[in-house]
């Protein structure tokens, strides 16, 4: 429950640049209780942010925030850590990709890569 509020918090107060819903389709939120560490991934559309702003057309449906969880890892297993660096890792890279291919052509030599 509390992902989802922040999950929706994060969507209005820091909105997609203008044309992008994320390449991806979601945002990911790591969280952490205690010792074990969890991965919630959120789809939405375009339609649900419009939902969000008040701004939906009458005839438009409003979308649905869907919460995809997965986890936990234990920060006490080295196991664990090592696999969720990995999956930590993908999702910057997949993240930067994505930015890239938004970025204008000159400003696309200037990233992490």
């Amino acid at each position: 429950m509390q992902e989802a509020a922040e999950m929706v918090a994060w969507i209005k107060a820091e909105p997609d640049p203008a044309g992008f819903v994320s390449s991806c389709g979601c945002r990911v939120l790591a969280s952490q209780d205690r010792h074990e560490i969890y991965l919630t991934f959120a789809e939405y559309s375009e339609n649900y942010i419009k939902y969000l702003n008040n701004t939906l057309g009458k005839d438009e449906s409003p979308g649905f925030l869907t919460l995809h969880g997965f986890g936990p890892w234990d920060t006490d297993r080295a196991g664990d850590m090592k696999d969720l660096g990995r999956i930590l890792l993908a999702i910057v890279l997949r993240a930067e990709m994505g930015r890239r291919e938004l970025a204008p052509k000159n400003e696309s030599a200037g990233g992490l890569l």
